[in-house]
């Protein structure tokens, strides 16, 4: 756990789970500005005690992306030098990164950090650009080639986030058709912009995209979904730190991914009031266990830019 008390992080960690280890990532403040280094602690007993530190050997002023594809845990985050590039790379263990391994998008500009999932055999990855703020994404098969892109022409306040839910039972009784779920915070707003979400079955043509509830945030939300039982759709929450003073990060559920914000109920929002942060948030769980374990990880803003992983516990 010292390893983590003592990580002071610029912006939102990437938060991930693999194989009952939990992983987070982030852009380390003791440097100087632009120098932020990238670096890594993995978790092998639910957030207890955290080590295995590693670097990246990169640096960015944004919080990264992790998430798992075809084996390897893959790490996307926006670049500090010749531009404000994405850049891919990945590892097989969490310890070791081989600069062979790293792709740079040279024809990206990013404005935050980056958002990372796999979905339909595919790693996608979306940024919002540098220009103007809109949000772009491109898939790959091999975590190296991206094409496919999407762009949204709705600007964004901060990171964007992806997710993958499942709608319901098929009629063989195994989880419905996948969605890749897409979040944001509009622009639209003088104080914080209104969280939307949406979905598409291909990764190409997405429906919805409505704003969830009155909800606001200054920074990119959080997604998480959980799968309750094989048959059931999945539960999706989102996650985002709230605007005024005290930054609290807040949580709500949806159990229809297919009804996009619609299906968010605000009964089932939570607001977490030991927990300020000075940017997004981050969600991971641990699933392999008859109980699930959830996580959370946000820089504090009070001690500042502490980076912090605590469990948490979705309301029914």
């Amino acid at each position: 756990m010292a390893e983590l008390q003592q990580a002071q992080s610029r912006a939102a960690p990437g938060l991930c789970a693999r194989d009952g280890d939990l992983y987070v990532a982030w852009s380390d403040r003791h440097q100087q500005p632009q120098q932020g280094q990238l670096l890594m602690l993995r978790s092998s007993d639910g957030g207890v005690h955290w080590g295995h530190k590693a670097s990246l050997g990169e640096t960015s002023e944004h919080g990264p992306a992790i998430c798992e594809f075809n084996g390897r845990l893959y790490i996307a985050w926006t670049g500090t030098h010749e531009g404000a590039h994405v850049n891919v790379t990945s590892t097989p263990d969490g310890s070791s990164f081989s600069p062979a391994d790293k792709v740079r998008l040279k024809d990206t500009a990013s404005a935050f950090g980056p958002a990372l999932t796999a979905f339909n055999n595919r790693l996608y990855l979306a940024w919002v650009s540098q220009d103007k703020q809109h949000i772009f994404i491109r898939s790959s098969a091999n975590g190296t080639q991206f094409d496919h892109e999407k762009k949204f022409d709705t600007p964004s306040s901060g990171s964007p986030a992806l997710q993958v839910a499942h709608t319901g039972s098929s009629p063989s009784g195994d989880p419905g058709a996948p969605l890749l779920l897409l979040a944001w915070t509009d622009q639209q707003q003088h104080h914080g912009g209104l969280l939307h979400i949406a979905g598409s079955t291909d990764g190409l043509r997405f429906d919805g995209g409505g704003q969830i509830g009155v909800e606001t945030s200054e920074h990119g939300p959080a997604l998480l979904t959980a799968q309750r039982a094989p048959s059931t759709a999945s539960r999706v929450y989102i996650a985002w730190t709230g605007i005024g003073d005290r930054h609290t990060v807040n949580t709500m559920a949806s159990d229809d991914p297919g009804k996009f914000s619609a299906g968010f109920d605000t009964i089932t929002k939570q607001t977490f009031e030991d927990r300020s942060s000075l940017d997004g948030p981050s969600l991971t769980g641990l699933f392999n266990d008859a109980q699930p374990k959830f996580f959370m990880g946000y820089t504090q803003l009070d001690p500042p830019h502490h980076l912090e992983v605590k469990p948490w516990q979705p309301g029914p």
